[in-house]
């Protein structure tokens, strides 16, 4: 007896598609998670990985805002939006293994630490790609969030539009929880004008001009949110 297919075959197809889709982001979840409790191993690193989650999020939602204003494409699509946030959480994954490496090692100098912290970006793409076979996203945003606009930055010294633009993107946010955290000689936190100003004068040099409006748009949003 011949049993009938009650669906289309195009509907059933996409459904397994949705399917494999919500599987497959369930389960970077799932590894996004445990990573990070990792991170809570190093309180500065956890905190500010939680920061640019948020922070990410929000960005993106302004760099899509300013897309449709000006009607064109989207420069990220959904699948992308709904995962930036667990990207930016471990970003810096890399950093919890070389301060155990460090931890473990009684003659390294601080120096030698200093310098092993350097290279956290290909350690944290390695432990993404390898151990927890992540997408790529999540693999070139770790790997290449340190590199400039001009080209001077690391661990490529790649230039203008050869930096993924996840990465790319993510770097504006990087660099703005790290301004706004950082304190003066006085151990002062910096305030959020001077912050805008030293992100701002960035654009064109280390941080590709695309970004520059949404930047804007996501500062004035954080300062009315009384920078949380």
């Amino acid at each position: 007896m011949i049993t009938l297919i009650e669906k289309p075959i195009h509907v059933l197809h996409q459904e397994t598609v949705k399917e494999l889709v919500e599987a497959n982001l369930a389960r970077e979840e799932k590894i996004v998670d445990t990573l990070l409790e990792n991170l809570k191993a190093h309180r500065p690193t956890y905190e500010h990985s939680q920061r640019t989650a948020c922070y990410f999020e929000k960005f993106i939602e302004f760099v899509q805002e300013v897309d449709k204003e000006e009607d064109k494409p989207l420069r990220f699509s959904q699948q992308t939006k709904q995962r930036v946030g667990r990207i930016a959480k471990v970003h810096d994954i890399g950093k919890l293994f070389i301060l155990e490496l460090v931890d473990k090692t009684e003659d390294f100098t601080q120096k030698d630490g200093e310098n092993l912290v350097e290279l956290h970006t290909t350690y944290g793409a390695n432990i993404l790609a390898v151990k927890y076979q992540l997408p790529e996203e999540y693999v070139a945003t770790a790997l290449f969030h340190h590199e400039n606009f001009i080209g001077n930055g690391r661990p490529f010294q790649l230039k203008g539009e050869k930096i993924p633009i996840l990465a790319s993107a993510f770097s504006v946010i990087d660099r703005y929880d790290a301004a706004g955290t950082r304190t003066h000689k006085a151990g002062m936190i910096r305030n959020s004008e001077a912050v805008f100003q030293d992100i701002n004068s960035t654009f064109g040099k280390e941080l590709d001009p695309q970004w520059k409006e949404p930047f804007r748009r996501f500062f004035n949003w954080h300062a009315m949110q009384g920078r949380k």
